[in-house]
């Protein structure tokens, strides 16, 4: 339903706006997600882009198991559980960062990087 679901994200960002609406820094507890947030930030358009392709991948050979017994006879709780399908995703989403991300860079005229987490700033910055 794509009203739904825009009325749901438009509301979230309405939500988060609220909460706070800026930060020069982030506050102490939420410094130990700096990074993660730095490497999502630095490819939202990666993620976008391929994020429905690795579901689709991560589902289909999830499903591909069921065809192998041992699996489906013993382990048909694993099977059944969105768990496997999210982690997989995720693994398959890092995976399309470290290969087509650097594009992103490029149209951002900013130097390539594989992994851009903010690690790099941070240690320049301490020099």
């Amino acid at each position: 339903m794509p009203l739904a679901q825009a009325l749901w994200s438009f509301g979230t960002v309405l939500l988060l706006l609220h909460i706070s609406p800026s930060w020069s820094e982030w506050p102490g507890r939420l410094r130990r997600w700096d990074r993660l947030i730095a490497l999502l930030n630095s490819r939202a358009v990666t993620i976008y882009l391929w994020h429905n392709t690795c579901i689709l991948i991560a589902a289909t050979m999830l499903d591909q198991l069921w065809d192998i017994d041992v699996m489906w006879m013993h382990f048909s709780w694993l099977l059944e559980s969105p768990w496997p399908v999210l982690a997989f995703t995720w693994v398959l989403i890092g995976s399309c960062i470290v290969w087509f991300g650097w594009a992103e860079d490029l149209a951002a005229k900013r130097k390539p990087q594989l992994w851009p987490d903010g690690s790099r700033k941070k240690r320049a910055h301490a020099r």
